[in-house]
């Protein structure tokens, strides 16, 4: 197991096509649903399309709402 869990928030497609090795593929509608799929005790980095996608955030909001630790990849 790593120390973090990469999520890539972005639609299954753009994930398909190209994706960080390890990431776990989550679009941020499906956060919720399958949040039990993350080890609670890792920090969660998300990213989505580049440095201004809204993606991300929102995806670290919710996360952080279920009471995870989780942070935006700055890359």
């Amino acid at each position: 197991k790593g120390l973090v869990t990469v999520l890539d928030v972005r639609p299954a497609e753009e994930y398909a096509a190209g994706h960080i090795p390890g990431a776990i593929n989550m679009p941020v509608s499906e956060i919720r649903k399958r949040l039990n799929e993350i080890p609670k005790e890792q920090e969660i980095v998300a990213y989505c399309r580049g440095p201004y996608c809204l993606m991300a955030f929102e995806a670290v909001e919710d996360l952080r709402r279920k009471g995870r630790t989780a942070r935006r990849s700055e890359d």
